[in-house]
Order: structure tokens, then sequence, then C-alpha cells
């Protein structure tokens, strides 16, 4: 008969070889994933990954039509309202034609909502048809051999937003806000000697709009009629000139006060635009 510790010993040295073989029967007895659904479930993670895609794309389509980018030129006449310059000069009223200047502009938009919304920056640049009084300014001191000419620039650069009809015939309209950057130069010849006095100033400006576009795809031409406001109180000198330091206002010497250049007025226009 064999001591019990040698038989203890020996059933304590099986013991975790026959916890292991317990622990993995039930593992083993598990059944494992066929081939047919391995590849059903292959299938419907592609398709997911499929539809995914086509959303995507169908997204990014609505996006590129809904939003796009475009340029937009235009060019014609403008009206100003410079009365009391023509009063400090001494100019006939009644002499001036239907306009005053002539512009060109350039807006890039951002178009958006169907193309419905419209925004951007514009520059603007309204160049006046030059004044020209022969014998001088003042009719109190007339001299045939004087002659005087008068130009003037104006350069709104402003941010707007347009709305635009989705109709074929397309009705916009818009508003713009910004700062306008004038320039006044005033040329004088006296026996045949030229002396030219230079001035400059900047003032807050703001644009409406109205006007019809026609065309269809991304190319379209268009008539466009707008009203400015912008007033300059005080037309500085550019450089030291006539006694005056660069900096100083022009004033009018017979009231001591500063010259007002109103920039504002009417503008009728064409315009030709590109979106893509």
């Amino acid at each position: 008969m064999k001591p019990l510790s040698s038989t203890c010993s020996c059933c304590l040295g099986w013991a975790p070889l026959l916890v292991l073989l317990c622990l993995q029967a039930p593992l083993s007895a598990a059944p494992s994933p066929t081939g047919a659904s391995m590849a059903e479930k292959t299938s419907q993670d592609q398709a997911a990954q499929e539809l995914s895609r086509t959303a995507e794309r169908a997204h990014e389509e609505i996006l590129r039509e809904n939003q796009r980018y475009g340029v937009d030129v235009s060019a014609g006449i403008s009206a100003l309202n410079l009365d009391q310059f023509r009063k400090f000069i001494h100019y006939p009223g009644d002499t001036r034609g239907f306009y005053d200047a002539y512009f060109l502009a350039m807006d890039i938009n951002y178009d958006f909502h169907h193309g419905m919304l419209a925004m951007g920056p514009r520059i603007k640049l309204i160049q006046a048809t030059d004044y020209t009084l022969q014998g001088g300014p003042s009719p109190v001191y007339y001299n045939p051999s004087s002659k005087d000419t008068y130009r003037q620039s104006f350069l709104p650069v402003t941010f707007g937003v347009q709305y635009r009809s989705p109709t074929l015939v397309c009705l916009q309209a818009g508003l713009n806000v910004g700062y306008g950057f004038a320039g006044y130069q005033h040329d004088q010849v006296i026996n045949g000697q030229t002396v030219s006095y230079r001035y400059d100033a900047a003032c807050p400006t703001v644009e409406s709009q109205l006007g019809v576009r026609f065309g269809r795809g991304h190319f379209h031409l268009g008539l466009d009629a707008g009203y400015r406001w912008a007033v300059v109180p005080r037309m500085n000198n550019s450089v030291d000139q006539g006694g005056a330091l660069a900096g100083e206002g022009l004033k009018d010497s017979s009231t001591n006060d500063y010259v007002v250049f109103d920039y504002g007025g009417w503008s009728l226009g064409a315009n030709i635009s590109a979106d893509y």
C-alpha cells in the first residue's frame, strides 16, 4: 500500500492539465463562421462603403451648384453732386452735360443659396470729366491769358451683398458699404507757365444698385442703375503748395470755410459677368 502523500502529489501534478482541457473544450465546441456568412458580411460592408461614397459625391455636387465664385466687370456714366465746388470756382452751372463722370468697376462675388445671394468686394474708379475755365476762375480778375483746368477722381473700395431673382431675366438689387479715396488737381496756366495744385482725402461711402441680367450658364450680360452717397467735408493739400502746408484743408477765401466735395450721384452702366 502506497503512502497517502505520494498519491496526492501525483494527482496534484495532473490537475493543471485537466483544468486546461476543460476550459478548451467549450471553445472548440463553438461553431466557426462558415464561408458563406463571411462572404455575406464582406458584401454588406462593401455596399455600405459604396453608399457612403455616393452620398459624399452627391453632397459635393450640391455644394458646387449652390456655391460659386464670380467676377463682374461694369462700365458706364455717373453724375456728381459738385454744386458747392462749382460755386467755389465760379463755374457756369448751365454748361455741364447730362453726366459728370465715367466709371469702371470690378466685383468679385461669392454666390450661394442657389445663386440667389451673392457677396464680395468691389473696387470702382470714377473719373470726372475736366472742368476748364478760360480767363481764370474769378470773373472779377479775368485774364485772357489764363486757363484753369480742374481734374477729379474718386475710388470707392466697398463690400456688398446682392439678391438675384431665380428667373430667366434675373432682377438684382444690392447694397455696398466702404470707404472712398478722392483726388483733386488744379492746373493753372498763366502766360504759358503751368502750376499744379494737388489735393486728396477719404470718406465713407454707400452705394445702392438695381439691375437686370440676361443669360444662362456661366456668362451673363446686364444693365445697372444705382445711387451713391459720398461726401468729402475737407480736401487736404497733398504737398506743400501755394503757401499752404501738406495736410491743410482747401478753403473758400470768400467764406473761410472748407470746400465740400460731394461725389454722390446716380450712375448708369452695363456689365458682363462670369462664374464658376
